[in-house]
């Protein structure tokens, strides 16, 4: 029981560091913690340490420790995306689409909210490149999701694609009209007006 204690200790330990961009530390961690911690608990482990590992730029390790993980539970989305965004980054768009495929086949009928859904969790974990990929395959789905225009559109200003995120933002009041929140995205649209004029003006 005392190893299991020291296990858990040393999860969230790595958790922590994780959280605190102390990505090497983290990944040691991890590393220590998979080979004592419950059975149970080697998908988290295995997709943090994936995480640890893609933050510092080891793909290679990355990649295998997410393998590992979508073994473990292939039902879960976020492990298929974080494989699919280092696939994009190695220009790998063969593995990259069939990671998406994936993702989609975890629940076809409702494949745009998963991936809508996957987005935030990226966005709240401030992975805004993940998160704006993940709106993206939302919005290729249904074109018509207003709210993941919505969110793109905010993911696309922390991104600073400013053009990107006004067409967002008006595809959302177009879709919406009416929504609550409409004065808000206005005074968005509003200050983001002159990307559009350079835009054109480059063109």
């Amino acid at each position: 029981r005392s190893n299991e204690g020291s296990a858990a200790l040393r999860y969230n330990l790595a958790t922590a560091l994780l959280q605190l961009g102390q990505l090497e530390e983290a990944e040691r961690e991890f590393r220590e913690a998979l080979a004592t911690v419950d059975p149970a608990l080697h998908y988290r482990v295995l997709y943090n340490l994936g995480q640890a590992c893609y933050k510092t730029g080891d793909l290679d390790r990355a990649i295998a420790a997410l393998d590992r993980a979508a073994v473990i539970n292939p039902q879960k989305p976020e492990t298929l995306m974080l494989l699919a965004t280092i696939y994009e980054q190695r220009n790998d768009k063969a593995k990259a689409d069939e990671m998406y495929q994936k993702v989609a086949a975890i629940d076809p009928h409702n494949a745009a909210i998963l991936f809508f859904n996957v987005g935030v969790k990226a966005w709240n974990e401030n992975r805004p490149k993940e998160a704006v990929q993940a709106y993206q395959k939302a919005l290729e789905i249904d074109p018509a999701y207003a709210q993941a225009h919505r969110e793109m559109g905010t993911a696309l200003m922390a991104s600073q694609d400013f053009a990107g995120a006004l067409k967002h933002f008006q595809e959302y009041l177009t879709l919406n009209p009416k929504a609550p929140d409409a004065k808000e995205i206005q005074e968005r649209i509003a200050l983001l007006m002159p990307y559009q004029v350079n835009t054109e003006l480059m063109q």
